[in-house]
């Protein structure tokens, strides 16, 4: 996650005669971030930490938790509700001779009923033409 070393990276700039400091600065104002410690005890065990790497810290765990909410996401979407419709039941409401006959019943059949729904069909693939342009 580079963005953050950027958000917490200080610049140093030396007098060029002597190399005193003469200022420190970040790129947004987030100068004092090594300044503060913070501890937390909890019985014997304690923890000592700078605000940078709370930043860090916090940052890491906001970037493993939207990946992993991420992932659950896409995973829920892929087991919706199959649906029992069969390709002869397609056939029937929007197939060829049903497209010759009245092409609008056919598309209004396909948005109503097949659009969007998720089937299972067997079969087999007879041909296929490959028509390079």
């Amino acid at each position: 996650m580079p963005f953050i070393v950027g958000l917490t990276k200080q610049a140093v700039h030396k007098c060029a005669k002597c190399l005193n400091d003469v200022k420190q600065s970040s790129l947004f104002g987030l100068n004092s971030l090594e300044d503060k410690v913070i501890t937390a005890k909890l019985g014997n065990f304690g923890i000592i930490l700078t605000r940078r790497y709370l930043l860090y810290i916090i940052f890491v765990i906001a970037a493993i938790l939207s990946i992993y909410t991420f992932i659950l996401i896409e995973n829920d979407l892929d087991h919706h509700h199959i649906s029992s419709k069969t390709w002869d039941d397609y056939r029937q409401d929007c197939g060829y001779q049903v497209f010759v006959k009245d092409p609008r019943k056919a598309f209004r059949n396909f948005e109503m009923k097949y659009y969007g729904e998720k089937v299972s069909w067997e079969g087999y693939v007879i041909r296929v033409d490959v028509k390079s342009q």
